[in-house]
């Protein structure tokens, strides 16, 4: 039998696959947003010491015609500050843990 939360993620999927190219890299990158200031937020409330790493080239999704290489790029700048952030919190979690 499926579970509930299952079939709910396999109906998500099944619409994402729907989209157009553009949405789907819309909805990639709100995706990566989110979970950024999540953590972030977790980050703050958790005391954890660290700093959002974004560059200019997420700018480059701003633009009229976004580029595949544009769009990469972002992702990657938002793909390693997720990373670090969320490093940040488990070298913080560690030291608590294995003190």
């Amino acid at each position: 039998m499926i579970s509930e939360q299952k079939l709910e993620f396999e109906n998500l999927v099944n619409s994402y696959k729907n989209l157009t190219i553009e949405a789907k890299r819309d909805e990639i990158v709100n995706v990566l947003k989110e979970l950024l200031a999540v953590v972030d937020k977790i980050n703050v409330d958790a005391e954890v010491k660290s700093e959002m790493l974004l560059n200019r080239e997420i700018l480059d999704l701003n633009n009229c015609v976004v580029s595949e290489d544009d769009y990469l790029e972002a992702v990657y700048v938002y793909a390693m500050s997720l990373q670090n952030s969320i490093g940040s919190f488990l070298e913080k979690f560690t030291d608590v843990f294995y003190e």
